[in-house]
């Protein structure tokens, strides 16, 4: 059976793999085309920020660092009027920064008691930084390749405590908030570290 292609070439099955920003393009074109669909719009939205796919959310946290520019990072280091950056501690501030929407999302869930999209959250966030960790050429990692383990085991902290910066800090954990160790065998299993505090 042929599959249905639509007049642009795009066949059906592929408008689920939209680059993100023209999948935007086509919902707000959408909505603009149907304005009736605008409150189903915002309310899936919703229901999709409190209901993260933690592969998807994992993908694009990947993307993004991804796109990071290795000669824009750096030029935040060298001699600064306070002092001296290292490039280390650029490529730092840097991911930092990109990371940290991600980590704003995971402490609102976990502020608002939404166990299941925090842990989501934090899944999509440890399973990124593995993979990042595994991506050979990236130039950032060659300076700071320390960064995406200290990254996981901060949103594993953060999940283990409910979001009690103090408390992750000094790793006092309560019990009943394991990291679930099934996913990291599966898809996490070159850090032992993370199968031993699961």
């Amino acid at each position: 059976m042929a599959r249905k292609t639509k007049s642009n070439g795009i066949r059906q099955d592929e408008v689920s793999a939209l680059e993100p920003r023209l999948a935007k393009r086509v919902l707000d074109l959408m909505v603009e085309r149907h304005p009736e669909l605008h409150s189903d719009v915002s309310e899936l939205a919703t229901y999709a920020v409190d209901n993260p796919d933690e592969f998807s959310l994992a993908a694009e946290i990947e993307e993004v660092i991804t796109v990071l520019d290795e000669r824009d990072v750096l030029k935040r280091s060298g001699r600064r009027r306070g002092g001296y950056t290292e490039p280390e501690e650029a490529i730092g501030q840097a991911l930092t920064e990109t990371m940290e929407p991600y980590f704003d999302r995971l402490q609102q869930q976990l502020e608002k008691g939404n166990d299941v999209a925090a842990l989501a959250v934090c899944k999509a966030i440890v399973l990124a930084m593995y993979r990042f960790s595994k991506n050979e050429y990236h130039p950032l990692l060659e300076v700071y390749e320390e960064y995406p383990a200290d990254t996981a085991d901060w949103a594993v902290r953060l999940w283990c405590t409910a979001g009690d910066i103090n408390k992750a800090g000094v790793c006092r954990f309560d019990l009943q908030r394991e990291f679930p160790s099934d996913f990291a065998k599966r898809y996490i299993p070159e850090w032992k570290w993370l199968l031993d505090e699961s």
